[in-house]
């Protein structure tokens, strides 16, 4: 049966749940973008804050502490998307360069999972991870050059 404009209610009913359905998948898509996006800008944010200290020529632990203040002034992920977390710290010393290299995950749970693909059975949990590494040349060796 139709009605005056000319569509069936079957055609209808179709096109609503295919709205629903697209518009669930976009919500993951969001979600996941946020989260990793949100994991990176802390990463390299963090990892700024490090290297400022290390051209200051602060020690180690002065260099870490910078690049957790970084984390620690960061915003809430949200509902969906926990508080990066560090998963390694790395300051290498040497004659001619100091590397640092910082790496952060986040964990973002996955709102509509029975729409995401290459999800665990039982989890709707997907991990982001960032690395970021900062070489610094050793400015009295860079001087003689």
């Amino acid at each position: 049966m139709r009605n005056p404009s000319g569509h069936g209610l079957f055609e209808l009913g179709v096109a609503v749940l295919l709205l629903v359905i697209m518009s669930l998948l976009a919500t993951n898509t969001c979600i996941l973008y946020l989260a990793k996006t949100y994991n990176d800008r802390v990463c390299r944010d963090s990892i700024a804050l490090a290297a400022g200290a290390a051209l200051e020529g602060k020690p180690t632990e002065a260099v870490q502490g910078a690049a957790r203040h970084g984390m620690d002034n960061c915003g809430y992920g949200g509902a969906f998307i926990s508080h990066p977390q560090y998963t390694a710290f790395k300051d290498d010393i040497t004659a001619d360069v100091r590397v640092i290299q910082l790496q952060t995950q986040t964990v973002c749970a996955v709102p509509m999972p029975f729409l995401a693909f290459n999800l665990k059975p039982d989890s709707n949990r997907v991990v982001f991870t960032s690395t970021y590494t900062y070489q610094i040349k050793n400015p009295k060796t860079a001087q003689t050059e």
